[in-house]
Protein backbone atom coordinates (compact mmCIF):
# COMPACT_ATOMS: atom_id res chain seq x y z
CA UNK A 1 0.00 0.00 0.00
CA UNK A 2 1.73 3.14 -1.51
CA UNK A 3 1.95 6.16 1.47
CA UNK A 4 -0.19 8.14 -0.39
CA UNK A 5 -3.03 5.63 -1.13
CA UNK A 6 -2.69 5.29 3.49
CA UNK A 7 -3.36 8.99 3.90
CA UNK A 8 -5.80 9.68 1.88
CA UNK A 9 -7.79 6.94 4.25
CA UNK A 10 -10.59 9.11 6.41
CA UNK A 11 -9.54 7.71 9.84
CA UNK A 12 -5.50 8.90 8.92
CA UNK A 13 -6.26 11.69 6.67
CA UNK A 14 -8.70 13.66 9.33
CA UNK A 15 -5.82 12.68 11.81
CA UNK A 16 -3.46 15.68 10.64
CA UNK A 17 -0.65 12.56 10.80
CA UNK A 18 2.93 13.43 9.04
CA UNK A 19 5.25 10.98 6.66
CA UNK A 20 6.89 9.36 9.58
CA UNK A 21 4.07 8.54 11.63
CA UNK A 22 2.40 6.97 8.33
CA UNK A 23 5.54 4.86 7.33
CA UNK A 24 5.71 3.76 10.80
CA UNK A 25 1.81 2.56 10.93
CA UNK A 26 3.10 0.89 7.40
CA UNK A 27 5.82 -0.60 9.13
CA UNK A 28 3.31 -2.59 11.62
CA UNK A 29 1.28 -4.11 9.06
CA UNK A 30 0.71 -8.29 8.95
CA UNK A 31 0.72 -9.90 5.93
CA UNK A 32 -1.79 -12.58 5.67
CA UNK A 33 -2.08 -15.26 2.41
CA UNK A 34 -5.16 -16.90 2.08
CA UNK A 35 -5.26 -19.91 -0.73
CA UNK A 36 -8.37 -21.60 -0.49
CA UNK A 37 -9.00 -25.60 -0.88
CA UNK A 38 -12.21 -24.75 -2.40
CA UNK A 39 -13.92 -21.85 -4.22
CA UNK A 40 -13.52 -19.43 -0.87
CA UNK A 41 -12.29 -19.04 2.45
CA UNK A 42 -13.64 -17.63 5.39
CA UNK A 43 -11.31 -15.33 7.60
CA UNK A 44 -14.02 -14.84 10.38
CA UNK A 45 -17.68 -15.36 10.81
CA UNK A 46 -19.97 -12.88 12.24
CA UNK A 47 -20.01 -12.89 15.74
CA UNK A 48 -16.85 -13.70 16.21
CA UNK A 49 -13.98 -11.78 18.66
CA UNK A 50 -11.82 -10.29 17.00
CA UNK A 51 -8.72 -7.53 17.62
CA UNK A 52 -9.90 -4.08 16.46
CA UNK A 53 -7.78 -3.64 13.19
CA UNK A 54 -8.31 -2.63 9.65
CA UNK A 55 -7.65 -4.37 6.48
CA UNK A 56 -5.81 -4.36 3.67
CA UNK A 57 -6.87 -6.25 0.82
CA UNK A 58 -3.66 -6.40 -1.55
CA UNK A 59 -4.58 -8.95 -3.47
CA UNK A 60 -7.87 -11.40 -4.46
CA UNK A 61 -11.79 -10.54 -3.43
CA UNK A 62 -12.84 -10.08 0.13
CA UNK A 63 -16.93 -10.23 1.01
CA UNK A 64 -18.43 -9.19 3.64
CA UNK A 65 -21.79 -10.11 4.95
CA UNK A 66 -24.31 -10.29 7.70
CA UNK A 67 -25.18 -14.25 8.93
CA UNK A 68 -28.91 -13.14 7.04
CA UNK A 69 -27.01 -12.19 4.30
CA UNK A 70 -28.20 -8.59 4.31
CA UNK A 71 -25.85 -5.28 3.41
CA UNK A 72 -22.88 -7.40 1.67
CA UNK A 73 -19.93 -5.90 0.11
CA UNK A 74 -17.65 -6.41 -2.46
CA UNK A 75 -13.80 -5.66 -1.33
CA UNK A 76 -11.65 -5.61 -4.38
CA UNK A 77 -7.63 -5.20 -4.23
CA UNK A 78 -6.72 -1.92 -3.26
CA UNK A 79 -9.25 -1.31 -0.83
CA UNK A 80 -10.16 -1.85 2.84
CA UNK A 81 -12.41 -3.14 5.76
CA UNK A 82 -12.49 -2.72 9.32
CA UNK A 83 -12.11 1.26 9.42
CA UNK A 84 -14.28 1.67 12.62
CA UNK A 85 -11.92 -0.21 14.76
CA UNK A 86 -9.23 2.30 14.31
CA UNK A 87 -11.77 4.73 16.37
CA UNK A 88 -12.16 2.44 19.79
CA UNK A 89 -9.13 4.88 21.47
CA UNK A 90 -11.42 7.56 20.93
CA UNK A 91 -12.16 9.50 24.67
CA UNK A 92 -10.32 6.64 26.55
CA UNK A 93 -6.92 6.76 27.80
CA UNK A 94 -5.68 4.12 24.84
CA UNK A 95 -4.32 1.69 26.92
CA UNK A 96 -7.21 -1.51 26.93
CA UNK A 97 -6.74 -4.70 25.09
CA UNK A 98 -9.92 -3.84 22.22
CA UNK A 99 -11.83 -7.24 21.54
CA UNK A 100 -14.57 -6.26 19.23
CA UNK A 101 -17.38 -8.47 17.80
CA UNK A 102 -17.64 -9.05 14.11
CA UNK A 103 -20.78 -7.14 12.74
CA UNK A 104 -20.22 -9.19 9.10
CA UNK A 105 -18.89 -12.72 7.83
CA UNK A 106 -15.77 -11.50 5.80
CA UNK A 107 -14.72 -14.32 3.08
CA UNK A 108 -11.67 -14.60 0.72
CA UNK A 109 -12.55 -15.72 -2.95
CA UNK A 110 -10.40 -17.00 -6.01
CA UNK A 111 -7.28 -18.87 -5.99
CA UNK A 112 -5.15 -16.34 -3.69
CA UNK A 113 -5.91 -13.63 -1.47
CA UNK A 114 -3.46 -11.44 0.34
CA UNK A 115 -4.46 -8.74 2.93
CA UNK A 116 -2.42 -6.53 5.11
CA UNK A 117 -3.69 -6.07 8.96
CA UNK A 118 -2.82 -3.34 10.97
CA UNK A 119 -3.85 -3.59 14.76
CA UNK A 120 -5.44 -1.07 17.05
CA UNK A 121 -2.96 -1.78 20.07
CA UNK A 122 0.33 -1.83 17.78
CA UNK A 123 -0.86 1.36 15.97
CA UNK A 124 0.00 3.24 19.62
CA UNK A 125 3.64 2.50 19.82
CA UNK A 126 3.57 4.95 16.31
CA UNK A 127 0.62 7.53 16.82
CA UNK A 128 -1.93 8.85 19.61
CA UNK A 129 -4.66 6.68 19.09
CA UNK A 130 -6.87 8.94 20.85
CA UNK A 131 -7.54 11.62 18.72
CA UNK A 132 -7.26 9.57 15.11
CA UNK A 133 -10.09 10.53 13.26
CA UNK A 134 -10.77 13.66 15.31
CA UNK A 135 -8.89 16.82 12.92
CA UNK A 136 -6.40 19.01 13.99
CA UNK A 137 -6.97 17.15 17.55
CA UNK A 138 -2.72 16.77 17.61
CA UNK A 139 -2.40 20.62 17.37
CA UNK A 140 -4.71 21.40 20.04
CA UNK A 141 -1.63 21.74 22.70
CA UNK A 142 0.07 24.43 20.53
CA UNK A 143 -3.04 26.35 21.92
CA UNK A 144 -1.75 26.13 25.67
CA UNK A 145 0.07 29.44 25.86
CA UNK A 146 -2.00 31.33 24.27
CA UNK A 147 -3.02 35.25 25.21
CA UNK A 148 -5.32 38.37 24.73
CA UNK A 149 -2.41 39.88 22.80
CA UNK A 150 -1.90 36.91 20.34
CA UNK A 151 -6.18 37.18 19.33
CA UNK A 152 -7.67 39.21 16.86
CA UNK A 153 -10.96 39.64 16.69
CA UNK A 154 -13.01 39.34 13.51
CA UNK A 155 -16.40 39.82 13.40
CA UNK A 156 -19.47 38.65 16.19
CA UNK A 157 -20.26 35.46 15.67
CA UNK A 158 -23.14 35.85 17.84
CA UNK A 159 -24.30 37.21 21.19
CA UNK A 160 -26.14 35.70 24.22
CA UNK A 161 -27.20 36.35 27.98
CA UNK A 162 -23.77 35.98 29.17
CA UNK A 163 -21.40 37.27 26.42
CA UNK A 164 -20.63 37.47 23.03
CA UNK A 165 -18.48 34.60 20.86
CA UNK A 166 -16.23 35.76 18.04
CA UNK A 167 -14.47 34.99 14.33
CA UNK A 168 -10.89 35.49 15.61
CA UNK A 169 -7.55 34.17 14.79
CA UNK A 170 -4.41 33.53 16.69
CA UNK A 171 -1.32 35.76 15.81
CA UNK A 172 1.88 34.94 16.95
CA UNK A 173 4.69 37.44 16.14
CA UNK A 174 7.19 36.83 19.08
CA UNK A 175 7.54 32.83 18.95
CA UNK A 176 8.29 29.95 16.35
CA UNK A 177 5.41 27.45 17.20
CA UNK A 178 2.76 28.94 15.21
CA UNK A 179 -0.73 27.01 15.52
CA UNK A 180 -1.45 25.22 12.06
CA UNK A 181 -5.14 25.88 12.53
CA UNK A 182 -5.12 30.06 13.09
CA UNK A 183 -9.31 30.59 12.46
CA UNK A 184 -11.03 30.13 15.93
CA UNK A 185 -14.06 30.78 17.79
CA UNK A 186 -13.31 33.10 20.94
CA UNK A 187 -16.07 32.97 23.59
CA UNK A 188 -16.12 35.62 26.39
CA UNK A 189 -18.50 35.37 29.19
CA UNK A 190 -19.24 38.07 31.93
CA UNK A 191 -17.93 36.85 35.54
CA UNK A 192 -20.73 38.81 36.98
CA UNK A 193 -23.60 37.81 34.91
CA UNK A 194 -22.52 34.23 35.61
CA UNK A 195 -22.51 34.28 38.80
CA UNK A 196 -25.57 36.78 39.17
CA UNK A 197 -27.72 34.10 37.67
CA UNK A 198 -26.35 30.60 38.77
CA UNK A 199 -24.95 29.42 36.23
CA UNK A 200 -21.42 29.06 37.10
CA UNK A 201 -21.87 25.67 37.63
CA UNK A 202 -22.96 25.19 34.10
CA UNK A 203 -20.21 26.90 32.43
CA UNK A 204 -17.26 24.96 34.58
CA UNK A 205 -19.06 21.76 33.45
CA UNK A 206 -19.43 23.13 29.76
CA UNK A 207 -15.30 23.42 29.99
CA UNK A 208 -14.49 19.87 31.87
CA UNK A 209 -16.71 18.15 29.15
CA UNK A 210 -15.29 19.89 26.21
CA UNK A 211 -12.15 19.23 28.06
CA UNK A 212 -12.35 15.72 28.37
CA UNK A 213 -14.75 14.41 25.25
CA UNK A 214 -12.99 14.89 21.81
CA UNK A 215 -15.63 14.27 19.10
CA UNK A 216 -16.27 15.59 15.39
CA UNK A 217 -20.10 16.88 16.56
CA UNK A 218 -18.59 18.70 19.58
CA UNK A 219 -16.14 22.07 19.36
CA UNK A 220 -12.39 21.40 19.93
CA UNK A 221 -11.53 23.23 23.46
CA UNK A 222 -7.97 24.39 22.43
CA UNK A 223 -7.60 26.82 25.23
CA UNK A 224 -9.19 28.51 28.63
CA UNK A 225 -8.33 31.68 30.37
CA UNK A 226 -9.96 34.13 32.48
CA UNK A 227 -8.93 38.02 33.65
CA UNK A 228 -10.79 39.86 36.43
CA UNK A 229 -14.16 40.53 34.45
CA UNK A 230 -14.57 37.78 32.17
CA UNK A 231 -14.13 34.23 31.08
CA UNK A 232 -12.39 33.09 27.58
CA UNK A 233 -12.91 29.98 25.54
CA UNK A 234 -10.86 29.44 22.56
CA UNK A 235 -12.63 26.86 19.94
CA UNK A 236 -12.65 25.16 16.78
CA UNK A 237 -15.49 27.22 14.46
CA UNK A 238 -18.40 25.79 13.61
CA UNK A 239 -19.99 27.79 10.54
CA UNK A 240 -23.47 25.50 10.53
CA UNK A 241 -24.90 26.64 13.78
CA UNK A 242 -26.53 24.52 16.24
CA UNK A 243 -27.49 20.98 16.12
CA UNK A 244 -30.81 21.93 17.57
CA UNK A 245 -32.00 24.34 14.30
CA UNK A 246 -31.35 21.04 12.49
CA UNK A 247 -34.14 18.78 14.42
CA UNK A 248 -37.85 18.79 12.81
CA UNK A 249 -40.27 19.95 14.88
CA UNK A 250 -41.24 15.86 15.02
CA UNK A 251 -38.60 14.93 16.46
CA UNK A 252 -35.32 13.54 14.38
CA UNK A 253 -35.39 10.18 13.17
CA UNK A 254 -33.11 6.97 14.82
CA UNK A 255 -30.64 6.57 11.81
CA UNK A 256 -29.81 10.53 11.90
CA UNK A 257 -30.13 10.14 15.91
CA UNK A 258 -27.74 7.72 15.96
CA UNK A 259 -25.33 9.38 13.17
CA UNK A 260 -24.90 12.75 15.09
CA UNK A 261 -24.62 10.48 18.49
Amino acid sequence: LARIEMQQIPVFRDSNLDEVQIDGLMDLMHRCEYIPHGDDETIFHAGDKIDAALYFVREGIVTLATNKGEDSRTIEAGDYFGEASMLKDQNRDGTKHFVVRSPRTAVAHGPRTIIDVLYLEECRSVVDTTILGLGNAPNALDHASITMSDIKRHSLLGAGKFGQVWLASIQRSNTNTVPTRNVVALKVQSKYHVIESGEAGRVVSERNILTTLKSPFLLQLFHSFQDEDLLYMITSVAQGGELDSLIPDDGMCKFHAKFYS
